[in-house]
């Protein structure tokens, strides 16, 4: 019996690397989003500064 209690350890430790990349990679998604959320407010800043530099263009 003892190899099959080497058998479950070794697919626990599996399972707990694969809990931990999938963790990792929750983490680096969630990174990404606050980055593009970021990237998105600097945007909208930069084109609220061109409007208002050569002037709002649009005819209401």
């Amino acid at each position: 019996m003892p190899q099959l209690s080497v058998i479950s350890f070794q697919l626990s430790v599996i399972s707990y690397q694969l809990s931990v990349t999938s963790y990792q990679f929750s983490v680096t998604s969630y990174q990404l989003s606050d980055v593009s959320f970021q990237f998105t407010d600097y945007c909208l800043l930069w084109t609220g500064r061109l409007r208002r530099a050569f002037g709002n263009t649009e005819k209401n």
